[in-house]
């Protein structure tokens, strides 16, 4: 599976500040990254396509109704690995 970055990271910041969620593939074997989706407490985000073999990120303003553990899946051919983010 491809080894992403980070694992686990928590993000912390104040209400109505844009928040940018990054995971990086820092190596992937094959090289081919299938996909790239997020997620938000375990379900599905609805993001536009992406080009999977760029960086996956994810943007929004930070509110009571958004914060979460986002989580963003990225797989390839061998499997899949998660990048997590607890936001508050």
């Amino acid at each position: 599976p491809p080894v992403v970055d980070p694992v686990l990271l928590d993000v912390r910041s104040q209400t109505l500040s844009t928040v940018n969620l990054r995971c990086l593939v820092l190596k992937s074997n094959p090289n081919r990254i299938a996909s790239a989706r997020w997620y938000r407490n375990g379900m599905p985000i609805r993001t536009p396509p992406v080009d999977p073999q760029s960086v996956p990120q994810l943007r929004f303003k930070l509110d009571t109704t958004n914060n979460g553990t986002y989580e963003c899946r990225v797989s390839n051919g061998v499997g899949t690995s998660i990048c997590t983010f607890i936001v508050s």
